[in-house]
């Protein structure tokens, strides 16, 4: 997790506890894919995510377990490999599934750079 974005860690991060003084934490694309891999299971066990649930401060065990294992999966390497972090997250299965959850007039400022809105 990283302050300041970069070449490396450019994706948007709700959950890294990590935040600058604007309130904007970065990720690396693996990271943030399996962020929305936890979101996803989180909607659909109805339970809310805090920043920060896959550290250890929070002690929240179940979490920070499935979080490993997600970001140690090898269908997700395998995936990477083969396509680009962009072009996972521009498919129409994952498109549709941000419409159906996320309402764009409450979504996090960092989201919308990195759609695009804020960001030429």
């Amino acid at each position: 997790m990283a302050k300041t974005r970069s070449d490396d860690r450019c994706y948007p991060s709700r959950y890294s506890p990590d935040v600058d003084e604007e309130g904007f934490a970065w990720v690396t694309g693996r990271q943030y894919i399996v962020e929305l891999i936890c979101e996803n299971k989180a909607l659909k066990e109805k339970k809310d995510l805090p920043r920060g649930f896959y550290t250890k401060d929070l002690d929240l065990v179940t979490w920070q377990k499935f979080y490993q294992q997600q970001i140690n999966n090898r269908s997700l390497t395998k995936l990477i490999k083969t396509h680009t972090i962009d072009d996972i997250l521009n498919n129409a299965r994952v498109k549709n599934f941000f419409d159906s959850t996320k309402d764009f007039e409450t979504a996090h400022e960092c989201c919308k750079i990195k759609c695009g809105i804020n960001n030429g």
